[in-house]
């Protein structure tokens, strides 16, 4: 009687499993890319934060073009504590950052596949490139800076 019991046990317990499995096909998996993150100095200064903020958030733009006259703004988060931009960015996309009217930029990055969860590939960026050339080579972790 007890092993009867035990085995029924078991069975409603793979069958709990089962049931509360993770159901991949409504699953929305991250794309191939990430996350850069930079400081803006101007002068020697920090210019988006700081007591001498020097150029308004409002004035930068990141974003990428569909044609030649119409392009797709991509929010930028402002992280304080780091007093930082973070960018987020796919794989095989050129990006512009357009900074007031001092600089723009062009990047792209590629991401590798750094292991798997229950649904999807997780990926970590591997390098990047602006305006062309490399700055962050197998790993990009840092935050960068841009000069002004």
């Amino acid at each position: 009687m007890q092993k009867r019991f035990s085995k029924f046990i078991l069975l409603v317990a793979f069958l709990v499993q089962i049931a509360c499995g993770t159901d991949c096909s409504t699953v929305d998996c991250a794309s191939q890319g990430g996350t850069l993150h930079f400081r803006v100095f101007k002068d020697g200064e920090n210019a988006l934060f700081g007591d001498t903020i020097r150029i308004p958030h409002d004035s930068i733009r990141f974003f990428v073009t569909i044609t030649d006259t119409s392009r797709y703004d991509i929010p930028i988060e402002y992280n304080n504590s780091e007093q930082s931009i973070l960018l987020s960015m796919e794989q095989n996309v050129s990006y512009i950052l357009q900074i007031d009217s001092l600089t723009s930029d062009t990047f792209r990055v590629q991401a590798i596949p750094a292991g798997m969860d229950d649904c999807c590939k997780i990926y970590q960026l591997n390098s990047a490139t602006k305006n062309g050339q490399a700055f962050c080579i197998e790993g990009c972790n840092a935050i960068f800076d841009i000069q002004l």
